[in-house]
């Protein structure tokens, strides 16, 4: 998470699946992790949560002016 804010690459959206102890949920959570699946999560579930935050990356892009936004990624 370090690397990516230090990158500016706020507009990643990070997610980790597995054996997640519940004790770690919240501070993952806290350093900006925006999806947490633990084992058994349906497909269709993560499937929905990305599309979600997707489209709402999107609309907010489109309240930002045109040209505002630099692309930040090194290709």
């Amino acid at each position: 998470m370090d690397l990516l804010k230090q990158n500016k690459m706020d507009d990643v959206l990070v997610l980790v699946g597995g054996i997640i102890p519940d004790q770690d949920i919240e501070g993952l959570k806290r350093i900006g992790v925006a999806g947490i699946f633990q084992p058994g999560t349906p497909m269709d579930d993560i499937v929905k949560f990305i599309r979600a935050h997707v489209k709402a990356a999107r609309c907010a892009r489109r309240l930002v002016p045109r040209g505002s936004l630099t692309r930040r990624r090194p290709h």
